[in-house]
């Protein structure tokens, strides 16, 4: 800190840049309590070269000091402004190429896919030639792009009420804006549910419910099925069990680290279906795991009503593999008999077809008749 800077130390750039750096220069402009001559340089920088401070003062200190048991920011970022003075958003983000399934060739990805599989062995140590064998062959026969920026129910009037208002901000215009996209949606979706018919055709109709997540029937288990004395926890996969699984795993979800969407595995045929229950075997017997299954995708999710820019605002959810959740699938189908034979008929929690709020009414009510006993 006693080291006074020499003038023009800091270099700029003519294009848009972001300048970030521990600049240790104190000011009161970023929290500290004095200036010294290198925050007052900087500050002087910035205001020559039209630059603009990313910073908030309700977030926490990047720095916190023990000898003076105070938080400090040393960290700080600067931005190039536009000629109005407003920070420019340079750090656009990328578009991310997508799977379009819905135009995939399914039949001929299946074939090559089971022509193919017969080259790599069943064990669990090759289970990234497995994956890569997936995506090499849904690379040909599923078309990949960028998806377009889409907003429901957006017109060219709409397009029109946006621009004028940028130009005058008239809040009026920005309500009839959002009126205007609410009775386009609401259109859209009365005509769409109208259109609905179950006896002339129902694709249209069941293909509307597995987008809105209704297309997976509830099975109930029957506990006179379950109540056999032979475990098979051991014993190894078969293709049945493989084609039971794949039936009840959902579209639509986002893959894990291995890239795999649940996709790939339902549109298999019975080769690929028989190598995955060998395969699973031969997990179960070794009882080792691929690396790549156990790895997840943590990802960042805005909650609901909270300001973007705060790392507070974010919530972290892990994406795990889909061969990984097929295996738990296979293993849950085995031993939900033996769980729910041993489990008390009070517990309900995660268990299916029960009441959790009944069961714990009762369980609570036994529990005072005992006391009072």
């Amino acid at each position: 800190m006693t080291t006074v800077w020499p003038r023009h130390i800091l270099n700029t750039f003519p294009c848009p840049a972001i300048y970030a750096g521990d600049f240790n220069s104190p000011h009161t402009n970023w929290k500290y309590n004095h200036n010294n001559p290198n925050g007052e340089a900087l500050v002087e920088w910035a205001e020559v070269h039209r630059l603009h401070l990313v910073y908030d003062a309700k977030n926490r200190a990047s720095f916190r000091s023990a000898a003076w048991n105070r938080e400090f920011i040393p960290d700080l970022t600067f931005v190039t402004c536009d000629d109005k003075g407003q920070p420019i958003d340079i750090a656009r983000k990328l578009p991310r190429q997508r799977w379009n399934f819905r135009k995939a060739n399914w039949s001929q990805y299946k074939e090559e896919l089971e022509n193919c599989i017969g080259r790599i062995p069943p064990k669990y140590k090759n289970y990234h030639r497995f994956t890569g064998l997936l995506k090499s062959i849904a690379k040909k026969h599923i078309p990949r792009g960028y998806r377009k920026e889409y907003i429901p129910g957006w017109s060219s009037h709409s397009e029109d009420l946006y621009k004028n208002f940028l130009r005058s901000k008239d809040p009026e215009i920005g309500d009839e804006l959002l009126h205007s996209l609410d009775a386009a949606r609401r259109t859209r979706w009365i005509e769409t549910t109208e259109s609905l018919n179950f006896q002339h055709s129902s694709r249209k109709a069941w293909s509307l419910l597995k987008k809105l997540g209704a297309s997976n029937p509830v099975k109930r288990e029957d506990p006179e099925a379950n109540s056999t004395e032979e475990c098979h926890l051991s014993m190894p996969f078969d293709k049945d069990e493989i084609t039971e699984a794949l039936t009840n795993i959902k579209m639509g979800k986002a893959p894990g680290f291995d890239g795999i969407h649940n996709e790939f595995l339902i549109n298999t045929g019975p080769n690929v279906r028989q190598w995955l229950a060998n395969f699973f075997t031969d997990i179960l017997n070794n009882s080792e795991i691929a690396k790549d299954m156990k790895k997840a995708k943590i990802i960042s999710v805005l909650k609901p009503g909270k300001p973007k820019d705060s790392p507070e605002s974010y919530r972290p959810i892990s994406l795990l593999s889909s061969c990984y959740k097929l295996l738990e699938r296979l293993i849950l189908e085995r031993i939900v008999g033996i769980v729910n034979n041993c489990v008390p008929a009070y517990k309900a929690e995660f268990r299916p077809n029960r009441s959790c709020t009944d069961q714990r009414y009762l369980f609570n009510l036994m529990l005072l008749m005992v006391e009072f006993n």
